[in-house]
């Protein structure tokens, strides 16, 4: 049995699929692997950096939320009323 036949039938397939996938993602606005597009898209590089300004902003925001919640002095902290047991008959 010959499967070069075969081979080439399901290499020209996957052509025409490939194909159809390109097509379908153009219609919806998407970028595929396969567009010219996605190919010379530029590749962000690096590591995002936050600004000094942003840091602060940022770490004065997160110590506000701790002073509200954690850091009250102890005269301004609720107290939790003593738990009541439920009442349980004996058996």
């Amino acid at each position: 049995m010959d499967i070069k036949p075969i081979l080439t039938d399901l290499k020209a397939e996957l052509n025409r699929i490939n194909q159809a996938i390109a097509a379908l993602g153009s219609l919806d606005g998407t970028v595929t692997a396969t567009t010219p597009a996605a190919i010379a898209a530029p590749k962000r590089g690096g590591r995002r950096r936050m600004s000094a300004a942003g840091r602060k902003r940022i770490s004065e925001a997160t110590k506000a939320r701790w002073a509200q919640s954690v850091w009250r002095p102890q005269n301004q902290q609720q107290q939790n009323p003593p738990r009541k047991l439920p009442l349980v008959a004996a058996p």
